[in-house]
């Protein structure tokens, strides 16, 4: 099942990982997959929060990077130009209060 992996960090003791199926909005159990148990490993060698901290960063950056490219590929398969964004960021579809 294809789903959007979410690292929540609480703390140092603490790491959270949600997985949303692409075609539910619910939160789902889900048996971890040999990378994921390979990050958590890596994780035992964290020793203070400064640590912890640069590699949520570290992890962020990978998933920003990822989300950059599918939106430039969602732009340039669909011909969504900047004159389009700035379109529809002027668009009023509000309904008119009486």
């Amino acid at each position: 099942m294809a789903g959007v992996v979410f690292f929540v960090f609480d703390s140092l003791a603490y790491l959270n990982i949600f997985v949303i199926n692409k075609k539910k909005d619910d939160m789902l159990a889900t048996q971890l997959t040999p990378a994921q148990l390979n990050v958590l490993n890596l994780m035992s060698y964290i020793d203070t929060e400064a640590e912890q901290q640069e590699l949520q960063e570290i992890l962020l950056n990978f998933y920003r990077r990822k989300l950059d490219s599918l939106l430039l590929d969602f732009k340039s398969e669909n011909n969504i130009t900047q004159q389009t964004l700035d379109d529809w960021a002027n668009q009023h579809e509000r309904t008119p209060y009486k």
